[in-house]
């Protein structure tokens, strides 16, 4: 568990929100409107549903990061608020989910987003691959990440520096709290592993990750060799889904938001002047009563290698 931990939060963790050193306070305090403002005109010009075929960037990696794609996606849905690219190499499918929207955010977390991947566009086929992640056991392992992914610095803190480092702790905190407490994925629909729990360390080629890149983007993505879709389909059916609280078997059917005062799981070694203001700043939780899942379904045509003529 330690490697897996370094290996997502140490190597592929890299925070990019960059702060100018000119910026006054109240472009500080702005600064998330801005992004938001940017992100949703962004959103405004992407199809609802993804309308090409994309092959996969040759680096891509299943990392909870989406540096391959260089902030570009290939649709917006607007009932589920979220970006998302679907592609393939000659391999694996690919998705890239990215959700800016704070509700959306804790959503996901709470109850998982699940990609169902269909063989062909028959909706009767049999073979399919469904991928939840995350899996959180029980409210006390995900409650501290939406305290911190509701707690704002700038409101209470002053100095660019300061800001930084405790924003940084947070989305380390957030990342920590998902690789050590949502461990594992769910799979079902392959002979080999219907209906299961599986490792994200694995061996079956399947790969599932979902991580903060900094405190207001959430990066989920997940990869799925074609040979468990039988290995010569040309065009599959997908369906998105951000599931609610009617789909946890194991779960209270309550999810829960945070009041925008907390701040939690912040690694005191890094902020030790902050102890005593994290400590009085416990968030309290209410239940949201209307939690109901969302989900898009669409068709994707496999993108074929392009071979330079000779």
């Amino acid at each position: 568990m330690t490697e897996l931990v370094n290996v997502y939060l140490y190597c592929h963790y890299k925070p990019f929100l960059v702060m100018k050193r000119s910026a006054i306070a109240n472009f500080k305090l702005l600064l998330p409107l801005f992004i938001f403002c940017a992100l949703s005109a962004h959103g405004q010009k992407l199809p609802n549903k993804q309308e090409i075929s994309l092959r996969a960037p040759g680096n891509i990696k299943i990392d909870g990061r989406a540096a391959e794609w260089g902030g570009q996606f290939a649709a917006f849905n607007k009932s589920a608020q979220i970006f998302y690219t679907v592609s393939n190499d000659d391999n694996n499918i690919y998705l890239t989910v990215q959700a800016t929207d704070e509700a959306t955010i804790q959503k996901i977390i709470a109850h998982g987003l699940t990609f169902t991947l269909n063989g062909s566009t028959n909706k009767d086929s049999k073979q399919h691959v469904a991928i939840t992640f995350p899996l959180f056991k029980k409210f006390d392992d995900y409650q501290s990440i939406n305290r911190n992914l509701a707690y704002n610095p700038a409101t209470f803190l002053t100095g660019e520096a300061v800001i930084k480092k405790v924003t940084d702790s947070l989305v380390y905190a957030m990342n920590n709290q998902i690789i050590t407490k949502a461990n594992e994925f769910s799979v079902a629909g392959l002979t080999m592993a219907a209906d299961t729990l599986i490792q994200l360390n694995n061996e079956t080629g399947i790969k599932a990750i979902g991580l903060f890149e900094n405190k207001n983007t959430y990066t989920f993505e997940v990869a799925i060799p074609v040979k468990y879709l039988g290995g010569n389909a040309d065009k599959l059916s997908y369906n998105i889904k951000i599931n609610g609280a009617a789909a946890d078997k194991n779960k209270n059917t309550e999810h829960y938001s945070v009041i925008k005062t907390a701040i939690v799981a912040v690694r005191a070694e890094d902020v030790p002047a902050l102890q005593q203001q994290i400590a009085s700043n416990n968030a309290r939780v209410v239940p949201i009563t209307s939690d109901d899942p969302i989900d898009f379904s669409g068709e994707y045509t496999l993108a074929k290698k392009h071979v330079v003529n000779q």
